[in-house]
């Protein structure tokens, strides 16, 4: 998915467009700011074909200081020169009233006691979408993401 000129609105609480080519800055740091900096309210997105499979994971930490670092690391992995990681990339904070619907039943209990014992618990998830040809290219490039 290719993002073409996202309509931002800013901390300023002015509204700005920008690309890739035009105000590159902000561009890439409203798509890796996780919110901070703009939130996209209009967006003009190419559509392209779809990839024959996706690599899925959900990393949970205890600690901030390596969810940031592993977060801010997948997140300069995007842009123009990286073909391969990540198409998808989201962190959250789960923590005493967090839902878990979303998760295996099997999980639940693991993901409990977790945020029992730390309070918060943060997890990235990351998805990267390739095509059969790339799958060793694709598990190389996330080798490194603890398992």
């Amino acid at each position: 998915m290719a993002w073409r000129a996202p309509f931002i609105f800013t901390g300023k609480g002015e509204f700005v467009t920008c690309t890739s080519q035009k105000d590159t800055e902000l561009f890439y740091a409203v798509l890796g700011g996780l919110g901070q900096l703009g939130i996209i309210t209009r967006a003009r997105i190419v559509l392209e074909p779809a990839k024959e499979r996706v690599k899925w994971l959900r990393i949970l930490y205890s600690d901030f200081s390596s969810f940031s670092t592993d977060q801010e690391t997948l997140i300069s992995t995007t842009g123009p020169s990286h073909k391969v990681m990540p198409n998808y990339l989201e962190g959250q904070l789960l923590m005493s009233q967090s839902p878990l619907d979303f998760y295996p039943q099997s999980q639940h209990q693991k993901i409990t006691s977790l945020i029992n014992q730390y309070g918060i618990v943060y997890l990235i998830e990351v998805a990267t979408y390739y095509d059969n040809k790339n799958e060793d290219k694709v598990s190389h490039q996330s080798s490194y993401i603890p398992q």
